[in-house]
């Protein structure tokens, strides 16, 4: 199962989850989508940013890290191939 959400590192959610994946881009480009996916300010985008769990953080906690400063399909390339990597792993 996997359960996406921006605030489960450094909660007790994240002793229920085997493994953490966090998905990552650079704050401006986070910030713009955020804002248009949302239809919402950038200076709010960035202040919801700002609530929460720091990039730093979540590279030091999580198991895999992917980068998200390209297309779409370019995440979803690098997704499947962890999801295949996962599946081989037992």
């Amino acid at each position: 199962m996997f359960v996406d959400g921006a605030l489960i590192v450094d909660t007790p959610f994240e002793q229920l989850c085997d493994q953490i994946i966090a998905v990552l881009s650079d704050a401006a480009l986070q910030a713009a989508r955020i804002a248009q996916r949302d239809g919402i300010s950038l200076e709010a985008a960035k202040i919801r940013i700002a609530r929460q769990t720091p990039p730093g953080r979540l590279r030091q906690r999580a198991d895999f890290v992917l980068e998200n400063n390209g297309e779409k399909q370019e995440l979803t390339e690098k997704m499947q191939l962890l999801l295949n990597k996962l599946k081989e792993t037992p």
